[in-house]
């Protein structure tokens, strides 16, 4: 009984004196660790140093979380992918929009482009929309789902042509913008239509 008090106290100072918020200690990971380590014999073993968790260790979680990406991805195909965009600003009042594709049940965040000093034109939206569906694959995507603002419905329809080209007879694109009732199936045909 004594050993586990004393174990929750250096837990604890361990998070007072390095600042670490006290929501942290919900962090799946963490829990798991300890688990791990209070159900498993390691004598001896002395927890990852400053060097082996910043380096080592770190090029093996990002080949963890690229096999994961690669996984997502290869579904993309057979799936299809929604591409979502959203506006928000972080802390230091950087205006941000955040790119994600889903796909099936798994979610994956494409990047957060920093959009400071920028005027946010609908051209300007379907420009980033463009390389996002470039980087994606046009062939894959079958939605795009903005917030309601004028220049994010004007940069939904400015790139409708340019998903177009790749889109079959047999299918549809569907083209949000925030609000369930907005939204607009473009058949093939009507596309067509669009273009001219």
């Amino acid at each position: 009984m004594q050993d586990r008090k004393h174990l929750d106290t250096l837990i604890a100072r361990s998070f007072y004196s390095g600042a670490i918020p006290f929501n942290f200690v919900r962090n799946l990971y963490l829990r798991e660790a300890f688990c791990f380590a209070a159900s498993h014999s390691l004598p001896g073993y002395q927890m990852p140093g400053y060097n082996k968790l910043r380096e080592r260790l770190l090029c093996e979680e990002r080949g963890h979380i690229n096999t994961l990406m690669t996984t997502t991805k290869s579904i993309w195909q057979s799936k299809e992918v929604t591409i979502c965009a959203d506006g928000w600003t972080d802390p230091q009042r950087r205006p941000l929009i955040n790119f994600v594709a889903v796909s099936g049940n798994s979610a994956m965040f494409l990047k957060a482009d920093n959009c400071e000093g920028q005027v946010k034109t609908k051209e300007y939206i379907a420009d980033k929309l463009k390389s996002i569906i470039e980087k994606v694959g046009r062939h894959n995507v079958v939605q795009v789902i903005t917030d309601n603002a004028a220049n994010c419905k004007g940069g939904q329809k400015a790139i409708i042509p340019f998903i177009a080209s790749l889109i079959h007879s047999t299918q549809d694109i569907i083209v949000n913008s925030g609000w369930m009732e907005e939204w607009a199936v473009y058949p093939h045909t009507r596309i067509e239509r669009f273009q001219r």
